[in-house]
């Protein structure tokens, strides 16, 4: 009870300081936000789910990036709305290693930068939002990520499932392929037996399969939820 009863009070104060933080974001004080909290059922339900994580969570920029979320969200009107909504859900997901690779999608690209370090800031150039040559392969995640050796396809999973990343390699179309290599030798000895009428079980060849290394970018929404850590510290 002790234990409950000290966690429940440190989850209390995360909350609170995440609320905090949308009211002067938002400028709005401590009246104007729980009026705007109550105005409708979205910004109830946005404040639910920053709350719940901000409750969940020990890191200090999570706490302070909700809160900016969040903000976003409560002064948001029409369609504006829902993109704080998606960022929120995604963050009530996210913790420091997955900030962390975010970090190295949307702020990086794979090479070595003027100065001889790696890896390369990516410069963005102007117009339509692109990946343009952030695309990561796995080694390459691990040269510079070590530290998520043991848990990347998880973290890469959470981010891709959220929408802030997305698989660039050809994986999909080689299961395609796959699937119709094995197709095309089953129709073949149907047919085969069909003309000789002797019919027997299907005898199918190993495939040909070559490695394909796996590689992620960096989408426009995940650069939008990078930037509310950043301004929150998370990479001070």
């Amino acid at each position: 009870m002790k234990s409950w009863q000290e966690f429940w009070t440190g989850a209390q104060r995360r909350a609170g300081e995440m609320l905090e933080t949308a009211a002067d974001e938002a400028g709005l004080d401590a009246e104007e936000l729980a009026d705007r909290i109550a105005g409708s059922d979205q910004a109830q339900l946005q404040t639910a789910i920053a709350m719940a994580a901000a409750e969940r969570t020990t890191w200090p920029p999570q706490v302070k990036a909700l809160g900016k979320v969040l903000a976003e969200g409560l002064i948001a009107e029409g369609d504006a709305v829902d993109l704080p909504q998606f960022a929120l859900e995604a963050m009530a997901d996210l913790g420091r290693l997955h900030v962390s690779l975010l970090d190295l999608l949307v702020r990086y690209e794979p090479g070595v930068a003027s100065d001889g370090t790696s890896p390369r800031p990516y410069q963005p150039t102007g117009g339509d939002w692109m990946a343009g040559r952030r695309s990561w392969a796995e080694r390459w995640i691990l040269e510079y990520r070590p530290h998520l050796q043991p848990v990347l396809t998880s973290v890469v999973g959470s981010l891709v499932r959220h929408g802030l990343a997305h698989q660039t390699d050809r994986t999909p179309e080689a299961m395609e392929q796959l699937g119709k290599d094995f197709q095309g030798q089953i129709n073949r000895q149907a047919s085969l037996a069909k003309r000789t009428n002797k019919p027997k079980p299907p005898t199918l060849r190993p495939p040909v399969i070559r490695r394909i290394e796996r590689s992620w970018s960096p989408t426009e929404l995940g650069e939008r939820v990078l930037g509310y850590y950043i301004e929150a510290g998370a990479g001070s």
